[in-house]
């Protein structure tokens, strides 16, 4: 993900490509620090608005046309698999799950 954002355009590199690449580091200094410590949730659910917030920046980065369709699906893929890292690790547990309302 990181190189893509080193070929965003110049005026979208310094603003969406910084903000997004500070929150990837954060997402894995929390999982690394939350895998030596006992209470994770607190690290986990730092590492979770992280991850959220970069899900955001980086649709931004696609419909401001910064980065192509091709570029968008694999960088929303990682992402997915951050989801999955999450719900794998326990962080599931303090987000209940988003359903749609349904129609009566």
């Amino acid at each position: 993900m990181i190189p893509v954002l080193d070929r965003l355009p110049r005026k979208r590199r310094y603003v969406l490509g910084e903000k997004i690449e500070t929150r990837v580091i954060a997402i894995l200094e929390a999982l690394v620090a939350a895998a030596w410590t006992r209470d994770k949730k607190v690290l986990l659910g730092q590492a979770n608005r992280d991850l959220e917030v970069c899900r955001h920046l980086w649709r931004l980065c696609h419909d401001l046309q910064g980065i192509s369709g091709k570029q968008y699906e694999h960088g929303s893929l990682l992402m997915l698999q951050g989801v999955e890292f999450r719900r794998i690790a326990g962080g599931h547990r303090n987000h209940p799950i988003r359903r749609e309302p349904t129609s009566r």
